[in-house]
């Protein structure tokens, strides 16, 4: 019954190995929800994992990195992301895209009105990265699969025919018809 504030801005990152699952156990959709994206990471290229291993040749090199960022400028790039424009045609098309998923006979759990929220400010933050103060169907695009696919159950039949959440993803946003300028 104790409320314990946090600091601002309070972040979590979350790792997941898919390999070595003995003791850990899936989070329940309402968990994977509160995250914001999830983002694969993959295996480094030949040159970059040989670069890792120049890096850790002499040493250790983790206990002395740098911060890139304090608190306070994560705060304010908050607040600009928040004064990135989102027109009334390309705030509807995030609502199609997350509505469509709940729609999808091949997705049994679609996006949540969180999902669509989470649609809306990671394309806000993803124009702002690009320079500009305004949001493009093309960053909802790019952005989607990053938000959406964690927070998607497929359905079994569509899981039995191959079918995955980018993929599902990929084709709603090909369905839904992108606003244009009139």
């Amino acid at each position: 019954g104790t409320t314990y504030p946090l600091p601002e801005p309070f972040v979590v990152l979350a790792t997941q190995n898919p390999v070595e699952l003995e003791g850990t156990f899936p989070l329940p959709e309402a968990q994977v929800d509160r995250f914001l994206l999830r983002v694969a990471l993959g295996y480094p290229s030949e040159l970059e994992e040989n670069a890792i291993l120049q890096r850790f040749h002499l040493g250790d090199p983790l206990p002395e990195l740098k911060a890139v960022t304090t608190p306070e400028e994560v705060s304010a790039m908050q607040t600009e992301r928040r004064q990135v424009r989102v027109e009334e045609s390309v705030r509807d098309y995030k609502v199609r895209i997350a509505r469509s998923t709940r729609e999808n006979r091949d997705i049994q759990l679609g996006a949540s009105p969180r999902a669509t929220m989470a649609l809306y400010q990671v394309s806000q933050a993803w124009a702002a990265i690009q320079g500009r103060d305004y949001v493009l169907p093309d960053d909802i695009k790019k952005v989607a699969p990053s938000v959406l696919c964690h927070r998607m159950i497929i359905a079994s039949q569509a899981q039995l025919r191959g079918r995955n959440a980018v993929e599902l993803v990929s084709d709603i946003i090909a369905a839904v018809p992108v606003p244009v300028e009139s």
